[in-house]
């Protein structure tokens, strides 16, 4: 909401471009200081390895573990909030490629 005013959507979403230069920075500068370790000590890694063993049993077609660890953090949601905003495809796309996130970037260009 506060980046509305300074931040537009592109016109052309399929621009050959990676958007803006402040949405750029405002990715990067996400990514590099508040990427967080995907787990901080033993315990939530055995946890991490539980909940994954329980979704991937409870699902037909369960994400690969570290593509779903990377999804649910914040960083990574908020990333996404600001590239489908205001970025363009190919911004996004270089996002889930830069996040081992094949099967994601897939999915949007055969959505777009």
């Amino acid at each position: 909401e506060k980046f509305a005013r300074c931040l537009k959507a592109p016109v052309d979403r399929n621009q050959l471009n990676h958007g803006g230069r402040l949405l750029q920075e405002i990715v990067q500068q996400l990514e590099s200081t508040v990427k967080p370790t995907l787990s901080t000590t033993v315990d939530e890694d055995v946890l991490a390895s539980l909940r994954e063993l329980e979704e991937a049993l409870s699902d037909s077609a369960p994400l690969d573990g570290a593509e779903s660890r990377v999804q649910r953090c914040s960083y990574y949601q908020e990333c996404l909030f600001y590239l489908l905003t205001y970025g363009t495809h190919l911004s996004l796309i270089s996002f889930y490629l830069r996040h081992d996130c094949l099967r994601d970037a897939l999915t949007h260009l055969q959505n777009k």
